[in-house]
């Protein structure tokens, strides 16, 4: 892998750190009780929520030891040619976006946990097309990942990851439902899951 994709790998990186941290703790700032809140996070993990933090930190383990030390991890190089690394950088890039303007979105309701803080279901910005928007963020970016790096253990865990979170996504539907009832509904007829539902309007009334 060549200087300028470690860089771009790096800068990826410390672009999905900032804003994830920058609105995790906009959020936190406007609610209060962020230990608090951590404390429930934790006591209501799921085994599909241990397996995708598991596979979450072997994707950043393995994306982090690439950038710092690229042969480190030469066992595990994919025989692909290196012109499929350039598809990867618009894929991360997307998905950054994705993760801004869902985060945004969402404001005070941003929650590490499975239902956003607050009384307020969003289904503005990004979350007009899809139930999940920061969900697809994170499959964009791991899958561009994967395509820069050209490893195995890098694209394993991001599968991984990936599998997870779509099992997540569904548990949080469930619980979404039992929420928001009758709003959750309607709000379910004009978006996907993970992706657009096509030739639906979701300013449309169902």
């Amino acid at each position: 892998m060549t200087t300028f994709f470690r860089i771009e790998l790096a800068v990826a990186l410390a672009v999905e750190f900032f804003i994830r941290g920058q609105r995790g703790y906009r959020a936190n700032r406007s609610r209060g009780k962020p230990k608090e809140e951590m404390d429930a996070v934790i006591g209501r993990m799921t085994p599909v929520d241990g397996a995708a933090f598991v596979f979450g930190a072997v994707y950043y383990f393995a994306v982090i030891a690439l950038i710092a030390w690229p042969t480190l991890l030469g066992f595990s190089a994919l025989p692909l040619p290196g012109i499929l690394r350039w598809a990867g950088v618009p894929l991360q890039a997307g998905g950054l976006l994705l993760t801004h303007f869902g985060l945004r979105a969402l404001g005070a309701c941003f929650s590490k946990g499975s239902i956003p803080a607050g009384e307020r279901l969003v289904t503005s910005g990004p979350y007009s097309r899809v139930r999940h928007p920061l969900y697809l963020a994170m499959f964009l970016v791991s899958a561009g990942a994967s395509l820069v790096t050209l490893d195995a253990l890098v694209a394993a865990s991001a599968v991984g990851m990936g599998v997870s979170l779509v099992f997540r996504a569904r548990r949080e539907d469930r619980l979404l439902a039992e929420r928001f009832g009758e709003a959750w509904q309607d709000y379910t007829r004009t978006t996907g899951r993970l992706l657009p539902r096509p030739g639906r309007d979701p300013l449309a009334k169902p």
